[in-house]
C-alpha cells in the first residue's frame, strides 16, 4: 500500500513534455520536442515520403512533433517552388 501511494500522481517527464509540446503550432515547437525520447523523426525513413535531391542533398521534408511536413525549402536565398512532394524547383533571382 505505501509504495502505491509514493507512485500515485507522479507524472514522468516525457508524458509532461509530451503535453507541453502539444500546444505548440507545427514547425513553431521548440528544439526540446524534437528530441528522440519525445518524438519520432519521420523524416529519416524514406524521407517522409517527401521531395529530395540526391545529389545536393536538398530535402522538402521538415520533422515537427505531430509529424512531417513536406513543405518546398530556401537554401542559400534560393526559393525552391513545388508541391514538395513530388516535384521542387530553384527559382534563382532575376535581375
Amino acid at each position: 500500500m505505501a509504495s502505491l501511494l509514493t507512485n500515485f500522481g507522479k507524472l514522468e517527464r516525457s508524458a509532461v513534455l509530451k503535453a507541453l509540446c502539444s500546444g505548440f503550432r507545427g514547425t513553431t515547437e521548440p528544439p526540446i520536442c524534437l528530441t528522440e525520447d519525445i518524438e519520432t523523426n519521420e523524416c529519416l525513413q524514406n524521407n517522409g515520403g517527401c521531395w529530395v535531391d540526391k545529389r545536393t542533398n536538398i530535402t522538402a521534408c521538415r520533422d515537427t512533433f505531430r509529424g512531417r511536413v513536406c513543405r518546398c525549402p530556401i537554401v542559400q536565398g534560393v526559393k525552391f517552388l513545388g508541391d514538395g512532394y513530388t516535384h521542387c524547383e530553384g527559382m534563382k533571382n532575376r535581375s
